[in-house]
């Protein structure tokens, strides 16, 4: 007897029902679901299963809807009061099954990184109980999701994201920081694999779609690739060791077509259905040098207004994103960011992430801002958890008012609308946990705070606010995400 019985049409079964019963058996729960073959003797023996389950996790979905072995296997279950029903598709659950709707998983990267998840899981204990090695059912979702990649977490706040470079007592700069550059495409290399550039463009047409976006709209921008980085350590006297990034160069439809559809199926060279994830995408994912994405960084760019010509004297501007953004519509991040491009080299015409965040800063807060390269204080380089995507963040420090910035003439100010809120533990904190925030935004919020405020007083402010997990930062049904 299995803990949860996974009901699915056959014709549906893909990685996404593989990579759901592991998430449960993650979670300590035994599963029972069917093989792959449709046989009609097997019924009797499925039927069997799904009464000795003690709970059925039925997933719903267009060709769902006309079996009648999966109906019947619903109505068992729901007649027992163990149904879970979850809609994996466009396909609406039928009436007399409304009362056991426990969400919508609409794709792999949905199930571990989105709201629908947890509430899956709680529903699954509210019918089968807690496996004893947790506390609470917080305890096992935290166990089951947040450790699966590491995410970052500080007080009552856990970010989806995985700092692989460190949040660094002291900034780096210009002068810290080896840049090398080779003038090529990464898919053109003998290493990348054939089958994605076969794949391209049904990865590039499906990751559009998955975000409710059309092609004819973007520009394939060339964009500065991250290969790899490497720090060398300590010198003779303690000094920190230089760090090299080693840049190549990508598009921005690559980015589409391997980030941003790291979980979209796909055959390989075997007509064996498989994801960029599943295949190509290994732990320690900071070990960009055995990456296949494409790996543009972004640039956070945390700008901190600090004089006495104003009350609080530090204050931090914030952009909350427009409607016309292509995604995290109506979300905050921080005061500028973009992708790391080959148009804002260094003197020697290499990408350089301080180089890119002067301009951006420029182009995004406020046009007259009087910076050079060595003004963007670098802390960090991030790992996004839901499409690796990887992205710089630092601050810039001015003595302007904020109020002067807020609206001083900007670029691109039709991307969001300008703030300011006090930069302190606890004012960025408890904005953090209120607020929809894009998660590498929030990251450098708080690798930011580091750098100005004592640990103990970040970490005791994180402790004060309403607990904040790492799914609450992902768009409801991975919709509309934008892949910077």
């Amino acid at each position: 007897m299995a803990d949860i019985f996974l009901s699915y049409r056959r014709a549906d079964r893909s990685i996404a029902v593989d990579e759901l019963a592991r998430i449960f058996e993650r979670a300590g729960y035994s599963v029972w679901y069917a093989p792959k073959a449709d046989v009609s003797d097997e019924l009797a023996s499925l039927m069997d299963e799904v009464r000795a389950a003690r709970c059925v996790v039925g997933l719903w979905s267009r060709t769902a809807g006309q079996s009648p072995y999966v109906l019947e296997e619903f109505e068992a279950a729901h007649a027992a009061r163990k149904l879970l029903a979850v809609e994996t598709d466009e396909a609406k659950l039928p009436a007399q099954f409304l009362d056991r709707i426990a969400g919508r998983l609409t794709n792999v990267s949905a199930m571990t990184h989105g709201p629908e998840l947890p509430q899956l899981l709680r529903g699954i204990v509210k019918i089968i109980g807690l496996p004893p090695r947790y506390k609470d059912v917080e305890d096992l979702i935290a166990n089951t999701l947040d450790n699966d990649f590491g995410f970052y977490k500080i007080g009552n706040i856990t970010i989806p994201a995985r700092p692989i470079l460190g949040i660094p007592k002291q900034p780096f700069a210009p002068r810290d920081v080896a840049i090398t550059f080779d003038d090529v495409n990464h898919w053109d290399r003998e290493t990348y694999p054939k089958i994605l550039n076969k794949q391209f463009q049904h990865l590039f047409d499906t990751a559009l779609s998955d975000h409710h976006l059309k092609a004819g709209g973007l520009t394939d921008n060339s964009l500065a690739r991250l290969d790899s980085w490497d720090q060398a350590p300590e010198g003779q006297e303690d000094e920190r060791g230089l760090v090299t990034f080693n840049f190549s160069k990508t598009s921005y439809f690559r980015i589409w077509a391997t980030n941003s559809a790291i979980d979209v199926p796909f055959a390989d060279e075997n007509g064996r259905e498989t994801t960029i994830r599943n295949s190509f995408c290994y732990q320690p994912y900071g070990d960009l040098s055995k990456s296949v994405l494409a790996n543009n960084p972004g640039v956070e760019v945390v700008i901190i207004s600090d004089t006495p010509q104003q009350t609080p004297q530090r204050q931090v501007l914030i952009r909350r994103r427009s409607e016309k953004a292509a995604g995290y519509k109506g979300w905050y991040q921080v005061s500028a960011s973009g992708h790391l491009s080959l148009a804002h080299g260094d003197e020697e015409g290499r990408p350089s992430p301080f180089v890119t965040a002067i301009h951006e800063a420029k182009q995004e807060v406020a046009d007259s801002l009087e910076l050079d390269p060595d003004d963007y204080k670098m802390v960090g380089l991030l790992l996004k958890a839901q499409d690796l995507h990887p992205s710089f963040h630092g601050y810039i420090v001015t003595d302007r008012a904020a109020d002067e910035l807020k609206v001083e003439f900007c670029r691109d100010d039709w991307e969001g609308l300008k703030s300011a809120i006090a930069f302190d533990p606890d004012t960025v904190f408890t904005h953090i946990a209120e607020n929809k925030w894009y998660p590498l935004s929030a990251m450098a919020m708080i690798a930011a705070l580091q750098a100005f405020y004592p640990p103990s007083e970040v970490r005791e402010a994180a402790l004060r606010v309403k607990v904040k997990r790492a799914q609450d930062f992902y768009l409801v049904h991975n919709a509309g995400t934008d892949p910077n």
